[in-house]
């Protein structure tokens, strides 16, 4: 695990992580940890976790998300949909009507997540297992609860996923 300021811990929305967290869990079918998001008339639209809180600053009305035809067939992995879309970039909170940013860099301003707490959180080899797992050390780190919301079944398929080696903490 990497170290973490206390203070850069406190800051972070919890909240909002948490809501997210259930959310992902609870609909495991719209969560694709691999892809910032995708949309499919075979697949339906799918998000990381940074995909998701951008979705939910759109929801709200604090960004934009913006889709484009960049992704085929093969670099999505959707079972041959010809369809297929990513968004790369998203309006930050800020700023929702000028300037876009990434959707990492808007997450990371909407969850209060600094820089490397953010590539941590965001990586595309995270379980849903490892997001709950980096969110209650940073809440360890901060002296906050751990996480109380739904996690996944024993027999889902993120649940078989081994907790990667560095969760071992």
């Amino acid at each position: 695990m990497s170290d973490i300021n206390p203070a850069e811990a406190r800051a972070i929305r919890y909240d909002r992580l948490d809501d997210l967290l259930a959310w992902v869990v609870q609909n495991p079918d719209e969560h694709r940890q691999d892809t910032w998001g995708s949309r499919s008339a075979t697949c339906g639209t799918a998000y990381c976790i940074a995909g998701h809180a951008v979705a939910r600053m759109e929801d709200a009305g604090l960004g934009i998300m913006v889709w484009s035809e960049l992704c085929d067939d093969d670099d999505c992995n959707c079972g041959g949909a010809s369809d297929l879309h990513s968004f790369h970039y998203a309006a930050t909170p800020t700023d929702p009507h000028g300037v876009t940013d990434t959707i990492g860099a808007a997450a990371r301003e909407w969850l209060g997540l600094g820089f490397r707490t953010g590539q941590n959180l965001f990586d595309a080899n995270n379980t849903q297992a490892d997001l709950i797992a980096w969110r209650d050390y940073y809440a360890a780190q901060a002296g906050l609860p751990l996480y109380a919301g739904p996690r996944p079944t024993p027999d889902s398929d993120q649940a078989k996923i081994q907790v990667t080696e560095f969760m071992s903490w």
